[in-house]
């Protein structure tokens, strides 16, 4: 197989980024801490608000690290430049340009997929 150009990898980042309708923010892990009671309190903390493209697909199952299956709800396409950690969290603001009354918060459960467009995240809902 043959290697894309310069060129075509160009077309292709910026076709992705014209694709990408629906607004999020990465949510970078901080840490975490204890409370007083000593349970473990991680927190996040919100990012700028980037272009995505989110693809709601519930009950899909992928391979977990130890060959489980992890159930997903949805998958986000981000630019190539997003930096994102496996701990982060994504925050859904605003779908098809419209803000959404409540953001929807999800965990990353594998590792970002580079393609040659961009980057595609596995997600799974968080409850709040």
């Amino acid at each position: 197989m043959d290697a894309f150009s310069a060129a075509e990898l160009a077309g292709l980042q910026a076709t992705q980024v014209d694709s990408l309708m629906d607004t999020c923010l990465v949510q970078t892990w901080s840490g975490s801490s204890a409370d007083s009671y000593g349970q473990l309190v991680e927190t996040w903390t919100d990012g700028d608000a980037l272009a995505c493209g989110y693809y709601p697909k519930g009950g899909r199952e992928v391979p977990g690290p130890d060959a489980a299956p992890i159930v997903t709800d949805a998958t986000v396409r981000l630019p190539l430049d997003t930096t994102v950690d496996r701990r982060d969290r994504i925050k859904l603001t605003h779908r098809f340009g419209v803000e959404l009354d409540t953001a929807e918060v999800f965990e990353i459960v594998q590792e970002p997929r580079r393609g040659p467009s961009g980057l595609q995240l596995d997600l799974r809902r968080v409850t709040l």
